[in-house]
């Protein structure tokens, strides 16, 4: 079992990760594994040069390798086979529901395209593939919210 600090900056989404509603982050890497612990949080400002505006700690629970680039998204069901999909497939737009990936107008799998592309941490480019995770996790404990 690791530990990790991972910030969350989508903010539609933080009240959920903070209620313990929302259990499900779709992440750029594949770096985590069931039962590690995470500590969330959020910035009160600017990302990386503000203070931390709430902490949450989760352990991991599930972990579903996936690959995706702007055209698709793919994942490997229990069968070991490859899922491959478009974004605006209605297998996409669930993955979404569970993410709390808020309606931006186009079908809910797309919004999570934009999301995943707007906030990968670098600037990704349209024109590759990326690996990353579907991670499930359940709140351990709400360490506090900051003013």
């Amino acid at each position: 079992m690791r530990k990790w600090v991972k910030s969350f900056t989508y903010e539609g989404k933080i009240p959920y990760v903070i209620s313990g509603e929302c259990g499900q982050t779709v992440r750029v890497g594949r770096e985590i594994a069931v039962g590690d612990e995470i500590l969330f949080h959020g910035w009160s400002g600017k990302p990386y040069r503000s203070r931390w505006s709430w902490r949450v700690r989760v352990r991991v629970v599930e972990v579903v390798p996936i690959l995706f680039s702007w055209d698709s998204f793919s994942f490997w069901g229990e069968d070991g086979d490859e899922h491959k999909h478009s974004w605006w497939d209605s297998v996409v737009a669930e993955i979404a529901k569970k993410d709390y990936i808020v309606d931006c107008g186009l079908p809910l799998g797309v919004c999570l395209r934009n999301v995943i592309f707007s906030l990968g941490g670098k600037k990704m480019e349209k024109d590759r593939e990326y690996e990353g995770q579907i991670i499930t996790f359940k709140k351990i404990k709400q360490l506090e919210e900051f003013e």
